[in-house]
């Protein structure tokens, strides 16, 4: 699904790559669906809604419903891989397969017009896909036709599916870039304590616990002691340890795999400090925790 809410997804019904001869032109029409378009083997000169727009070689074009297109012709020949899409579902969809689209209006296919792309995705994309996109659209789209011609289901599903890429990645390219607040030091500490559960067995430390949290590790230093009232290492002790305490009551792991899993390389180190915690060695603790439990 191609929107955040509604009955959107991306469903092809046409598509073709074939070659085409010098000179081939299409005049006059207006799509109640959409077009997309990659040239390959040779450009074309196009246009649309009123500009002209020529299409280099490899390069790629959407036309949206209800746009009028004058003109789409290649005076060198090339060989257009295109599909014909809607974005929204309509039950009525197949009738597309019926309908005469080189006509000037909607008129009787008013019932079959899609939503703009201003209305699906709150963007507006150009005819021409931008250079930056062209590359990813001239290596998809030739695949995409191909899945779609074989007339097996799952491979239409997939080409859908590859569409439905495609047309995201154009959308968040033309999505404007929005400068998001930054975290407040509560909740970048609390990201960063969020990384550090994950990292435990990697020997995550305090450098990269303040790397976690985007500060120095002197400044992260001090606001983690004034938010949680203990230092960095203290938090990750605890941290490591009440890990510990719980493989320990709910795995059968040995003492050697509990410590190298909360990042303790060496068990002697790891009972040691759990020692210091609990006034008993991890492998007493865990029986004593059995036998209180069973």
């Amino acid at each position: 699904m191609l929107a955040a809410e509604g009955p959107y997804t991306p469903w092809i019904h046409l598509a073709d790559n074939g070659p085409r001869a010098p000179g081939w032109s299409i005049h006059q029409r207006v799509l109640s669906h959409y077009l997309l378009v990659v040239s390959y083997e040779g450009g074309e000169q196009n246009i649309i809604d009123g500009a002209a727009l020529p299409v280099p070689r490899n390069g790629a074009y959407l036309v949206q419903p209800g746009v009028l297109t004058q003109l789409i012709s290649s005076s060198e020949g090339n060989r257009p891989a295109w599909v014909h899409f809607d974005v929204k579902f309509n039950a009525r969809r197949e009738e597309h397969r019926d309908t005469m689209s080189f006509e000037t209006d909607l008129q009787s296919r008013a019932h079959l017009t899609q939503p703009s792309a201003r209305e699906v995705w709150g963007v507006d994309l150009p005819v021409l896909v931008p250079l930056g996109l062209s590359p990813l659209f001239a290596r998809s789209l030739d695949p995409i036709v191909e899945l779609w011609r074989t007339g097996d289901p799952y491979d239409q599903i997939k080409a859908n599916h590859e569409l439905g890429g495609l047309l995201l990645a154009w959308v968040e390219s033309a999505r404007p870039v929005l400068e998001k607040p930054p975290l407040d030091v509560t909740a970048r500490i609390r990201r960063a304590e969020a990384i550090a559960r994950e990292r435990l067995a990697h020997g995550f430390d305090v450098e990269e616990f303040a790397q976690a949290a985007g500060f120095s590790r002197a400044h992260f230093s001090k606001v983690y002691k004034q938010k949680r009232g203990f230092s960095p290492g203290h938090a990750l002790r605890n941290l490591r340890l009440e890990t510990a305490e719980h493989l320990l009551v709910s795995t059968a792991l040995g003492i050697n795999d509990v410590a190298r899993l909360v990042g303790y390389p060496d068990s002697t180190v790891f009972s040691r400090s759990f020692r210091q915690r609990h006034g008993t060695t991890p492998s007493e603790w865990r029986q004593r925790q059995s036998a209180e439990r069973g």
